[in-house]
Parts: C-alpha cells; structure tokens; sequence
C-alpha cells in the first residue's frame, strides 16, 4: 500500500503540475486529489521539492535510457556519421511516444517540459543541467558529426532552437496542453510530428554563415 501511496502521489503531482505549472500547485493540492493526508509527501519523498524532483526523474531516467540505447544500436551499424533526420528521431520518439501514452500521468509529462520552458526556474534548470547533460553532450557530439560544416557553437544554438519548436508545438499563445502535438488525435499526430520533423531537420541543415536579415 505504501509504494502504491508513493506512485499514486507522484501521477496526480505530475497531472497538476501540468495543469497548473511546477511553482503554483501545494502539497494540498496533491494530496486532496488522491484523498491522502499531508504527512504522506514527506514520508514519501521529505518534501515538495523532493516530490518535484522524483516526477521529473521517473520520465527522464527511461527517456535517457531510450535514447542513449537508440543512439548505440544506430551507431554499431556504421561508422558514419548518422543522418540528421535519424538523430531526430531517436531524440523525440521517446517523448512523442509520451504525448501518446493511454497513461494520463504520462501525458502530463511533456506538458510539464513546455511549461519548464515557458516558466523557467533555478533550481530545475540545475536539476537538467546535472541529471541530462552528459546524454545530452553525447547527442551533440554525434549531430556535429552530422553536420561537420557547422561549429560545435552552431550546432548547440541550432538545436537549442530545435527544442524550442518542440515546446512551441505543445502550447498555444503561451498555454500549456494546447498546441499542434497535445490537441491531436493519433493520425494528426502522425502528420504534425512529420512536418515538425522535417521543419527543425531544415533548419538544423541549413547553410552556415548566412547574411543576418537588416
């Protein structure tokens, strides 16, 4: 009963927190939605703050899983640089197949990273930045072995824009759960993943040193 207090603890975190941002849902909140007593959060996981961290890693700890093993079986196939448009795909799949999932917790978690970005914190930008960037400097690595015209500088600017589409694609003027990639039904899915892909791919490959707009 006790690990199932903690799992249900952590969807109905995960469902508010994509409802109603990381900052401005309580501990009673919470607790209110599963009918569970305040006391449960700190048992469970010390704190709130505790509780935030355990739900963002219960989706990045297999996500970065996903990844790191796609990018290995790509790689054992070849010795060349893999193509830009399979990077892609081994970076997204794994979320995308979130945005899918029967599991509304799990829907919840990519609506949760659109609002990371549009709502930045401190404290959970230090949580990306020390759980994520050693699998995230390893995918940079093999895409600038992808795109050898362009400087290691480029490539970190290009796909941090990459990233930025992505979340845009989850939101609509600005409100999380509302753009292309949540609203869809399974076949609109498929074709605005499609699109998006092929969007950031172009914009990832595009020429380097192009004259700025005046």
């Amino acid at each position: 009963m006790s690990a199932d207090t903690r799992e249900r603890l952590m969807d109905a975190a995960e469902e508010l927190f994509a409802a109603h941002g990381l900052s401005n849902t309580s501990v009673r909140m919470i607790v209110g939605r599963i009918g569970a007593n305040v006391a449960s959060i700190r048992f469970h996981f010390g704190s709130l703050e505790g509780l935030k961290r355990a739900v963002l890693m219960r989706r990045f700890e297999p996500l970065v899983r996903s990844r790191l093993e796609r990018l290995s079986e790509a790689r054992s196939r070849s010795p060349e640089p893999l193509a830009v448009a399979e990077l892609l795909d081994i970076w997204f799949a794994p979320m995308l197949a979130l945005v899918t999932s029967k599991h509304s917790a799990e829907r919840a978690f990519p609506v949760i990273l659109a609002r990371m970005l549009l709502e930045p914190a401190a404290e959970y930008q230090a949580l990306l930045d020390n759980e994520l960037a050693p699998h995230v400097d390893v995918f940079l690595d093999e895409l600038a072995r992808s795109l050898p015209e362009l400087s290691r500088p480029q490539v970190v600017m290009r796909f941090d824009f990459t990233i930025g589409a992505f979340g845009h694609a989850l939101t609509r003027s600005g409100v999380p759960a509302s753009g292309a990639l949540s609203r869809s039904t399974r076949a609109e899915l498929e074709r605005t993943t499609v699109a998006l892909m092929r969007f950031v791919e172009a914009g990832l490959k595009a020429p380097a040193g192009a004259r700025a707009l005046r």
